[in-house]
């Protein structure tokens, strides 16, 4: 029990980092260059903090209650709300981005992807030179976790 309430306590930190790193841009551009940034932003990071802690809870409650929350996930407004937060935090890299086809679904809860895709499209954002592809290939094996459909 321990050791899953620490995993859990992990990956609701985790998933918590991206956008509380745009709240402090935003935050520390306002202060340093008044009448720049957005004000917005802040309170709609906040909310989606908000929206996190409060699926981190309910997922546990229904994780307890029947065993499993998976459901079939509609990729294209994660991949561009993970994309643009992305592109607030660096903005100074310019990077281009090809994204994923609009049709593609998968079967994950969507914090569980929102993180693993945040995760690898940060890293792309850190290390690429000019741009970022995020592309997909459906598995045939059955019982992958995040197939196409």
């Amino acid at each position: 029990m321990i050791e899953r309430s620490q995993v859990l306590a992990g990956n609701l930190a985790h998933s918590l980092k991206t956008p509380l790193s745009i709240i402090v841009v935003e935050a520390t551009t306002m202060k340093s260059e008044p009448g720049q940034g957005d004000p917005e932003i802040i309170l709609r990071k906040c909310e989606r903090i908000r929206g996190i802690v409060d699926f981190q809870l309910a997922r546990i409650r229904a994780a307890s209650i029947n065993g499993s929350t998976l459901s079939s996930l509609k990729l294209a407004p994660v991949v561009q709300n993970v994309i643009s937060a992305l592109r607030r935090l660096y903005p100074e890299r310019n990077i281009a981005v090809e994204d994923a086809p609009r049709e593609w679904r998968v079967a994950c809860v969507q914090q569980d992807f929102e993180e693993m895709f945040a995760n690898l499209v940060d890293n792309a954002f850190k290390w690429a030179n000019s741009s970022v592809r995020v592309s997909l290939r459906p598995r045939k094996a059955r019982g992958d976790c995040c197939r196409g459909r």
